[in-house]
């Protein structure tokens, strides 16, 4: 930078160095995009411009009350379900000729919505079945995770099959019936 001062009888000039550093970018990507409860995420930062000031260090705050994670790639199991919003710190440092200065920090902060898994949920009525009886059958309590329910496919263990949300069966030899719905 050049700075000339002048009057009428006189100037004076001054020539000052100035160093402008590229900060970087606190940003990331996750994958999978949508995911599960107990399932593995994995977050990667973005890379940075070759012109900009390394990073010396990435903090990754999952808000789920586990520890501090570091590094430029950190993989993150959520234990429970919800909306939790996902922070990562960067920190840098400006030129060598400021290198006595303490770092610089960027963050920025990602909602990610994890879902609960899937859970087939089967109720039965009435209680004690004999041969012969109605049995119902309910699967309104089944928690369909990301996607909703398109399809109840009940199979009853005796040869017998069915679709829907409820269904109705009549066992007519007496056993144990393990009954799957998928």
């Amino acid at each position: 930078v050049t700075l000339t001062v002048a009057n009428a009888d006189s100037q004076d000039t001054i020539v000052h160095d100035i160093t402008v550093d590229l900060a970087p970018v606190a940003d990331f990507t996750y994958t999978p995009e949508t995911g599960y409860a107990q399932t593995e995420f994995q977050f990667v930062a973005v890379q940075q411009d070759a012109a900009a000031q390394p990073v010396t260090a990435y903090n990754w705050d999952f808000n789920d009350g586990s520890e501090i994670a570091s590094g430029e790639t950190v993989n993150h199991i959520f234990e429970e379900p919800g909306e939790y919003n996902v922070k990562l710190t960067i920190f840098y440092k400006h030129s060598p000729a400021t290198s006595g200065l303490p770092s610089e920090q960027l963050s920025t902060t990602k909602a990610i919505t994890v879902y609960p898994q899937p859970e087939a949920v089967i109720s039965t009525s009435p209680a004690l079945i004999w041969v012969g009886d109605t049995v119902s059958f309910d699967a309104s309590g089944t928690i369909p995770g990301i996607e909703p329910i398109t399809r109840y496919a009940w199979d009853f263990a005796d040869g017998a099959q069915a679709e829907g949300i409820t269904a109705e069966h009549i066992y007519t030899a007496p056993g144990i019936y393990t009954v799957t719905l998928t």
